[in-house]
């Protein structure tokens, strides 16, 4: 879907049963699909069984994340800090 359509977010989930949402960004930046798409994980909490490069890695390439069990303005928050950001800037966290 992501190859055909534009989004200018993608929200994951960092534990999923196919694919954990750290490989579905990694393929989708690797394959440089959606390049200007934000990507956002939801977790329900810091990654403790990834290695250090592994959560180095995920925070490069995700713009924000938001901790589980988060609340709808927790989720305005992230969505208002993201617009507000210029390309390239500091990643938002909101718990």
């Amino acid at each position: 879907m992501i190859k055909k359509e534009k989004f200018d977010y993608v929200i994951t989930d960092i534990k999923m049963p196919h694919m954990n949402g750290d490989q579905l960004i990694e393929r989708v930046k690797l394959d440089n699909i959606a390049l200007e798409t934000k990507f956002i994980v939801i977790t329900g909490g810091i990654v403790t069984d990834y290695t250090s490069d592994q959560r180095k890695s995920l925070k490069q390439n995700i713009d924000g994340y938001l901790k589980k069990p988060f609340n709808k303005q927790e989720v305005s928050d992230l969505f208002k800090s993201l617009v507000s950001l210029s390309s390239g800037s500091k990643k938002v966290a909101h718990s």
